[in-house]
């Protein structure tokens, strides 16, 4: 079994309901026997980024607050960790985290036995960026004298971002 936890941009409606979500998706132990073969994901849970959305607060039971959304972050966070440190007994399930952050990443979960392990897609050079650009055009009707290599060169690593 894969659990894929998916720890990239918390792009939701409710941020309430959410959290409400992946804490009940965080609680595997109890749905193990119904998930073997499946890959489950996980939103990520970065309030920093949805405090920027909202001018800097978050919508938490109507109230807005910096400081509760920090706490069912805080609280989420810590329940992920807990369900983590369950399956290293068994080798049958495999836990793969991605995130566009890696350097705001919890150390504890990078702790062995956890997510011990980081693999690092760096962002593309502008030969792969071009080739990027052709691959994604090539059903489309583009004008021969497009210069894929010039519109790489005109690019810089946000096309890749997010």
């Amino acid at each position: 079994m894969i659990l894929l936890v998916n720890l990239t941009n918390l792009e939701l409606d409710s941020y309430k309901e959410k959290i409400k979500e992946n804490q009940e998706k965080i609680n595997l132990n109890k749905q193990l026997p119904y998930l073997v073969g499946n890959i489950v994901e996980i939103l990520e849970m970065n309030p920093e980024d949805e405090a920027e959305e909202n001018g800097a607060n978050i919508d938490i039971g109507g109230l807005w607050s910096e400081v509760s959304g920090d706490r069912e972050v805080q609280r989420t966070m810590l329940e992920l960790l807990n369900q983590l440190d369950g399956f290293s007994s068994d080798d049958r399930i495999k836990v793969i985290a991605a995130t566009n952050h890696a350097d705001i990443l919890d150390p504890a979960l990078m702790r062995s036995g956890r997510l011990d392990r980081k693999i690092e897609f760096p962002h593309p050079t502008e030969e792969a960026r071009a080739r990027i650009l052709q691959i994604h055009s090539r059903k489309m009707n583009v004008h021969p004298d497009v210069n894929f290599e010039e519109l790489a060169c005109s690019t810089d690593d946000s096309m890749v971002h997010n």
